[in-house]
């Protein structure tokens, strides 16, 4: 019964850390009065980190892909990283973004802001090689806060 105990709280405490959490001051944004239905989008009121999964709207990595090239060809590049993942950045609608494609998984992963500075930087930098060592090691590519919590616990 111990070893039961013992594993159960290995697994819960894994699947605690098995996504991407933001920093302290972060909350879910309710989207589903917007024009978009997905449901994990948080900010800070300066900082926006959002993803998508678009399996049930793409049959194939290609598709994808060329959706994205489609929307952000007139704002900026996408480029194929050496590890198959893509990012641009740039600046859409007043907005800078700064996108992520991880194409064998059909998701995107956008950071938004009014704001291009350090800051911007910084969180492009961290997102990147978060999302780099999620993938390395098996783990999910959602957003929770800083207490682990996802836009379905709000």
């Amino acid at each position: 019964m111990k070893k039961i105990i013992i594993c159960m709280f290995l697994l819960s405490s894994n699947l605690a850390f098995s996504q991407i959490n933001l920093p302290k001051g972060f909350r879910c944004v309710d989207m589903s009065q917007k024009s978009s239905y997905r449901d994990n989008y948080f900010t800070d009121g300066e900082y926006s980190f959002h993803n998508d999964a678009w399996g049930r709207e793409f049959d194939n990595q290609k598709e994808f892909l060329n959706y994205f090239s489609d929307i952000y060809r007139n704002s900026f590049k996408i480029i194929k990283t050496r590890d198959g993942l893509y990012w641009g950045s740039g600046i859409i609608e007043k907005e800078y973004k700064y996108v992520i494609l991880i194409p064998n998984k059909l998701v995107s992963i956008i950071l938004s802001s009014k704001i291009n500075g350090t800051q911007f930087s910084n969180y492009s930098t961290w997102l990147l090689q978060t999302v780099r060592n999620n993938l390395s090691s098996g783990k999910d590519l959602y957003f929770t806060d800083d207490k682990g919590k996802d836009c379905s616990g709000y």
